[in-house]
C-alpha cells in the first residue's frame, strides 16, 4: 500500500487507471486477429515512419499521429496491465498531488507522448508496436519518458510548494 500521504483526492490519476483498464477489457474480448489488428494500429510501430516499405503490407487504418496517444492505454496482458497500474497507483497519487490536476494529467500525457516519440526514433526500423502506459515496452522509450518528465516537471510543478 502507498504509505505517502496526498492532500488531495488524485482523480486523474484514478481516472487514468480506470480508463487503462477498461481499454484492456476491451482488448481481451477480442478475437486475436483483431487485438494484432488493433495493436498494430494503435500501437507505436516505428516502421510505419520511418521504413514505410517494411509495413507496405499492413493496412493502418488509423491517423498516423493517434498510436503516439492510444499506445499509452494498451496493454500487452495481464502482468502488464497488472503491474503498470500498481506503478501508477503507488507513484501516481503523489505526482498528482504535487502537481495539481491539470498539470498531472498534461505531465502523464506529454511524457508518454514523448517517450512513443523517443521508441520510435530509436527503433526506426521496428514493425512491432510499441504500448504500454510507462511509454512504452523498450527501455529507450522508458529513457525518453524520464528525460522528458525531468524536462517538463518544473513546468508543471505547483507555484508555492
Amino acid at each position: 500500500m502507498d504509505e505517502n500521504p496526498h492532500s488531495t483526492v488524485p482523480y486523474v490519476n484514478y481516472s487514468i487507471i480506470g480508463l487503462n483498464i477498461l481499454i484492456f477489457i476491451f482488448e481481451i474480448s477480442l478475437p486475436i486477429q483483431s487485438l494484432k489488428l488493433f495493436m498494430y494500429n494503435y500501437g507505436v510501430v516505428p516502421a510505419r515512419y520511418f521504413s514505410p516499405s517494411l509495413v507496405s503490407g499492413f493496412n493502418f487504418t488509423s491517423d498516423p499521429l493517434i498510436p503516439f496517444l492510444s499506445s499509452m492505454f494498451l496493454h500487452g496482458g495481464w502482468l502488464h496491465i497488472i503491474f503498470n497500474m500498481w506503478a501508477l497507483f503507488i507513484f501516481g497519487d503523489n505526482v498528482e498531488d504535487k502537481l495539481g490536476h491539470l498539470n498531472y494529467l498534461l505531465f502523464y500525457l506529454g511524457t508518454g507522448l514523448i517517450a512513443g516519440m523517443t521508441h520510435a526514433i530509436f527503433n526506426y526500423n521496428s514493425v512491432t508496436p510499441s504500448i504500454g502506459a510507462s511509454g512504452g515496452i523498450a527501455w529507450w522509450a522508458h529513457i525518453g519518458g524520464f528525460i522528458a518528465g525531468m524536462g517538463l516537471l518544473s513546468l508543471f510543478k505547483k507555484t508555492g510548494n
